[in-house]
């Protein structure tokens, strides 16, 4: 319990803080706010960044849930989950499986959102759409009980198990930003 309460208390906290600094920033600058106009290139790319990464996070919570999630179809075809799973997973918590639905929900909320504010704002949505589409899901996910099997952007069967994978991981993953900002450039 207090690591949820933390999590959604750190979560609460960055929500309030980062409006906040958007609005003090403004006002010791003196500038207004205007937010019916269209968003300037360099913020575009910064909230398409912002949105890139929800994309990201959504792909791990997907995988999370169709392994131990509460199963419905309220965002995705139900898997039936994989029993063992979600079974470890409660003894960690056992509200976890609703939990875990819960963060995948934000997840995918959070990415939509992103998406349709640059589009209210006149922003390309290209790049967001592309990620979230197919070209980039190439990585094959769990094989366990409960995973749809649909290819991936990332894997959480593939995770580090000394020092040496995670420097080639982390290699891995900054020439993959680095191919991925270079194709939105």
């Amino acid at each position: 319990m207090q690591r949820r309460s933390f999590l959604k208390g750190f979560g609460a906290t960055s929500a309030l803080l980062l409006p906040m600094t958007a609005i003090l920033t403004n006002k010791a600058k003196g500038a207004t706010t205007d937010a019916s106009g269209p968003i300037s290139k360099g913020d575009a790319a910064i909230v398409t960044s912002l949105g890139a990464a929800e994309i990201l996070e959504s792909d791990l919570w997907l995988q999370y849930w169709e392994l131990g999630g509460t199963q419905d179809n309220e965002f995705a075809r139900m898997t039936g989950g994989n029993p063992f799973y979600t079974d470890a997973l409660s003894i960690l918590d056992s509200d976890m499986a609703q939990y875990v639905h819960d963060n995948t929900d934000d997840e995918l909320t959070h990415a939509s959102f992103i998406r349709n504010y640059l589009a209210s704002r006149g922003a390309s949505t290209a790049d967001l759409d592309l990620l979230n589409g197919h070209k980039f899901r190439t990585l094959k996910g769990s094989s366990a009980q409960g995973s749809s099997g649909k290819l991936r952007l990332t894997n959480l069967t593939q995770q580090p198990k000394d020092h040496i994978s995670l420097r080639t991981n982390c290699l891995g993953l900054k020439t993959a930003a680095a191919d991925f900002f270079q194709f939105l450039a």
